[in-house]
C-alpha cells in the first residue's frame, strides 16, 4: 500500500471514531437505550428523575410525560450527552405523573426507557399552636396568647369550656398571624377554659394546649404602712389594685428575711399598685442602699401579667426596682421614680431562650424618671436592660446618669434579638451611652428563640434628646433594620468622638437628625442610608443649649423645614406637637 493510501484510511478511520461509531468499519447507528428510569417526588410541586446512560454515542435524552398512567405522553425537554437526572418542577400538587426517556442521535433514536410514575405530596395543613395563657384581666375579661407555629393557617379557631366541664365549644374565628385574643363578658368567679386550632383550605391542625383563668375581682386595698403592704401583696388576687398612702416604705430583710427580694408577684395578673394621692415623690419603696446586697429589688415578677405601677418612687436597691422574670407580659410602670438601682432600676431577663413562655414582651415606661445621684454600681449598668423582648415602649422618660465609674453604663439598652422597641420622646443626661438597640456581646443562651442572628429587630428612636455623654449618643450593633429619625443629640462631653455609631453588620435609616459629632460606619459589612441630618451642628440652633433647652429658635434655617418626610412614622414632635408645622418637617427633636 502506497503513503498516500495509508494516510487516507487513518483519516476515515479517525473520522469514524470521532463520529462515535462503535465498529469502525460498521454503518453509522443510534444509541442503546437508557435504562432503570426512576422517578421520586420531593415536594408538592417537583420530581426529580434519575435513569442509566447506556450508550456512549448519543448526542442527548428525549424525556416524556403524561398525567396519570392513562394520560398521553407529551414531550417534556430535552437534556444533554451523558446526563442521567432532570428536575421536573413544574408539576401541580396532588398529582401522578409518569415519565419515559429515550436517547438519540443524527442516526435516529434509542428504544424508550422503562416508564416510572410519581405522585406530588398535597399542600399540608398548619402546624398546631402552641404555648396558649389565658390571662384574668379582669372581672369580666381573659385575654388569650398563644405561638403560632406555622406560616399557611388562614386563621385560627378558639374553644372555650365555661365551668371547667371537660366540653369545649366553638367560641371565636381569628385571621391569619393573630396571636392574642380578649374574650370580654365573662361572669365573675368563673373558670374559663381555652384551646385553640390553626385551619386552611387542606385541614385543620391539632388542638393547642389547654389554659385556664378565673376573673376575679380583688377591689382596692388601701395601706398605710409596710406590714401592710407586705399583706396586701401576698394576699393579691387577679383585679386588686394597692393603694399606698404617703410615706415611706422601708424594706427590712432583717425582721423580714423575703424583703432581700421585695414584693413578690408569682403567677398573678391584673395588679396594679400605686400611691393614692398621685404623688410620685410622697410615697417611697426603698431598701437599704445601692451597695446593700440584703435588699436586691424593690418588685420582682414570675410569670405575672397586666402588672401595673404608678405615681411611687423605687430606690437604693442592690439589683434592679423592678425585675421581670418568666414571660412577665404587659408591664406598665408610670410617673414613677427609679432610682440607685445598683444595676439598673428596670430589667427583663431570660432563663431558657428556647421557652416562648419565658419572653417578657410588650412592656411600657412611660413619664418616669430614672438614674443615679452618682453612678450604678455593678459590672453592668443600663437605666433599662431589656433581654430578648418584643414590643416595649419607653416614652417621655427621662435618665439621668446612668453612667459607670471607670466603664461605660447606658440608658437605654434592648438586646438578645429584642424586637419592634419604641423609644420616643425621652430625655437623658450624662449617660455613658445613652441609646443601643443590640450589645454585640450577648451570651448565646439568652437570645430570643435562642437565634444569635442579630441582637436587636427594627425598632424606633423618635424625638429623643441627648445632653452630654461619655460616649457616643446611639449605639447600633447587631442591629437589623434601625430607624433613627428626628432626635437632637449633643454629645461632646468628654470622650465621645461621633453622635451615632454603627457597628457589626448593622444597617437601618438615619434620618432628620441634628448631631453635635458626626456618624460612624465600623466593622465591615456595616450600613446605613443617611439623609437630611446636621452633623457638627451650630449651638446656636437652639435656644439654649447650654441649659439643655434645644428647642430650636426662628433663625435656625438650617433645620426649619429641611427634613425628609418622616411624618409616617413621626407625626408629632418632643413636646407632642404635630408635624410638619411649615412647608416641611423640621430636622431634629423640635418642630418650630
Amino acid at each position: 500500500m502506497s503513503r498516500s493510501a495509508l494516510a487516507a484510511l487513518l483519516t476515515a478511520s479517525v473520522c469514524l471514531l470521532c463520529m462515535g461509531i462503535a465498529d469502525a468499519g460498521g454503518p453509522p447507528k443510534p444509541p442503546n437505550a437508557p435504562s432503570d428510569l426512576v422517578a421520586t417526588a420531593v415536594s408538592e410541586t417537583q420530581i426529580d428523575l434519575t435513569w442509566n446512560d447506556n450508550a456512549n454515542n448519543e448526542d442527548g435524552f428525549l424525556i416524556q410525560r403524561k398525567i396519570g398512567a392513562g394520560g398521553t405522553f407529551v414531550d417534556l425537554d430535552t437534556v444533554g450527552a451523558n446526563v442521567e437526572s432532570y428536575p421536573d418542577t413544574s408539576c401541580d400538587a396532588s398529582t401522578t405523573y409518569c415519565y419515559q426517556v429515550r436517547a438519540y442521535n443524527s442516526y435516529g433514536d434509542s428504544a424508550w426507557s422503562n416508564e416510572d410514575c410519581a405522585t406530588t405530596s398535597g399542600p399540608a395543613p398548619p402546624a398546631a399552636p402552641s404555648n396558649l395563657v389565658a390571662s384574668a384581666v379582669s372581672t369580666s375579661e381573659i385575654d388569650l396568647d398563644w405561638v403560632d407555629n406555622s406560616d399557611n393557617e388562614d386563621g385560627f379557631v378558639i374553644e372555650v369550656d365555661e365551668g371547667d366541664t371537660g366540653t369545649f365549644v366553638y367560641l371565636d374565628t381569628v385571621g391569619a398571624n393573630v396571636t392574642e385574643y380578649p374574650d370580654t363578658g365573662l361572669s365573675e368567679g368563673v373558670k374559663y377554659c381555652y384551646r385553640a386550632y390553626a385551619y386552611n383550605t387542606y385541614g385543620d391542625s391539632d388542638y393547642s394546649n389547654v389554659d385556664c383563668a378565673t376573673p376575679v375581682g380583688g377591689g382596692v386595698v388601701v395601706v398605710s404602712n409596710m406590714d401592710e403592704l407586705r399583706a396586701a401583696v401576698a394576699a393579691v388576687t387577679s383585679g386588686t389594685t394597692i393603694e399606698m398612702l404617703d410615706g415611706v416604705y422601708q424594706l427590712d430583710p432583717d425582721s423580714y428575711p423575703n424583703d432581700t427580694y421585695g414584693m413578690l408577684f408569682m403567677d398573678k395578673s391584673d395588679i396594679t399598685v400605686r400611691s393614692q394621692s398621685g404623688n410620685r415623690e410622697a410615697v417611697i419603696l426603698q431598701g437599704e442602699g445601692i451597695s446593700d446586697r440584703d435588699t436586691q429589688f424593690c418588685f420582682k415578677l414570675y410569670n405575672s401579667h397586666y402588672v401595673t405601677i404608678q405615681d411611687i418612687t423605687m430606690k437604693d436597691v442592690y439589683w434592679h426596682c423592678v425585675q421581670l422574670n418568666e414571660g412577665s407580659l404587659y408591664f406598665t410602670v408610670q410617673n414613677c421614680v427609679m432610682w440607685d438601682a445598683g444595676e439598673g432600676p428596670i430589667k427583663s431577663t431570660v432563663t431558657d431562650c428556647a421557652n416562648p413562655e419565658h419572653y417578657s414582651d410588650f412592656g411600657l415606661v412611660e413619664d418616669c424618671l430614672i438614674g443615679y445621684t452618682d453612678y450604678g454600681k455593678r459590672t453592668c449598668v443600663e437605666g433599662i436592660d431589656l433581654i430578648a423582648s418584643v414590643d416595649w415602649v419607653i416614652r417621655d422618660t427621662d435618665f439621668i446618669r446612668a453612667r459607670k465609674k471607670g466603664g461605660v453604663g447606658w440608658g437605654f439598652f434592648a438586646k438578645a434579638n429584642s424586637q419592634d422597641t419604641v423609644v420616643e420622646n425621652c430625655y437623658f443626661e450624662e449617660c455613658d451611652i445613652p441609646l443601643s438597640f443590640g450589645g454585640g456581646g450577648s451570651s448565646a443562651d439568652i437570645f430570643r428563640y435562642c437565634d444569635t442572628s442579630w441582637e436587636h429587630w427594627r425598632g424606633i428612636l423618635r424625638n429623643n434628646v441627648v445632653h452630654l455623654t461619655k460616649d457616643t449618643g446611639v449605639y447600633m450593633n447587631h442591629a437589623a433594620d434601625y430607624s433613627i429619625y428626628n432626635n437632637t443629640l449633643w454629645t461632646t462631653f468628654k470622650l465621645a468622638d461621633s453622635s451615632i455609631d454603627i457597628r457589626n453588620a448593622s444597617y437601618g435609616e438615619i434620618f432628620n437628625n441634628i448631631c453635635s459629632e458626626g456618624y460612624r460606619l465600623r466593622d465591615g459589612d456595616t450600613q446605613a442610608t443617611v439623609a437630611n441630618n446636621i452633623f457638627f451642628a451650630d449651638a446656636n440652633l437652639f435656644v439654649d443649649q447650654e441649659n439643655a433647652d434645644y428647642h430650636l429658635v426662628a433663625t435656625a434655617t438650617d433645620a426649619i423645614d429641611q427634613g425628609c418626610d418622616t411624618t409616617a412614622d413621626v407625626p408629632y414632635d418632643m413636646d407632642w406637637e404635630s408635624r410638619p408645622k411649615g412647608s416641611d418637617v423640621d430636622i431634629g427633636a423640635d418642630e418650630f
